[in-house]
């Protein structure tokens, strides 16, 4: 399953899967918009890949006619339809040395994260309902103007 700009391994079990496939025997159409309503996601461990799986409650609708999924159709369709962008898959270092002729042209980059530092100050922590900056204070973290000990905080980029 995808959404043009990403990809998800889907498995769907038993009864569930059958009727799935039994839906989409009727269509024809080259983009098919399914909309999987509380799947299971799960990692496996081996690749530590993202998959969805169904369970009791999953729900699937196929080309449903609500608007977001008229905006997907479209988003995928700029995608799909674009020469604009360069097809070249330039690396970082190649990027960082792009003269004044890649000013607002679209180019597909590809990185690859190693490490993430969470401990650099990219965000600030906030409490939600009383929107203040919260800090560690004896180990915990508390709101200074309510003076709630706060175990889920929300985090902001600093700009």
């Amino acid at each position: 399953m995808s959404d043009g700009s990403d990809e998800v391994n889907v498995t769907l079990f038993n009864e569930f899967g059958k009727s799935f496939e039994k839906a989409l025997d009727g269509f024809i159409e080259e983009q098919v918009v399914l909309v999987l309503e509380s799947a299971k996601v799960n990692k496996y461990e081996a690749t530590k890949e993202i998959y969805l799986t169904n369970y009791p409650a999953t729900r699937f609708y196929i080309n449903p006619p609500h608007c977001s999924v008229q905006l997907l159709l479209k988003r995928i369709e700029k995608l799909h339809g674009r020469d604009e962008i360069d097809s070249t898959i330039y690396t970082l270092k190649q990027v960082k040395q792009f003269t004044d002729e890649f000013i607002e042209r679209k180019v597909i980059c590809h990185v690859t994260v190693k490490t993430i530092d969470e401990k650099c100050n990219w965000y600030e922590n906030f409490y939600v309902k009383c929107d203040n900056e919260v800090f560690l204070e004896q180990d915990r973290y508390r709101c200074p103007e309510c003076k709630r000990n706060l175990p889920c905080l929300d985090k902001r980029q600093i700009t």
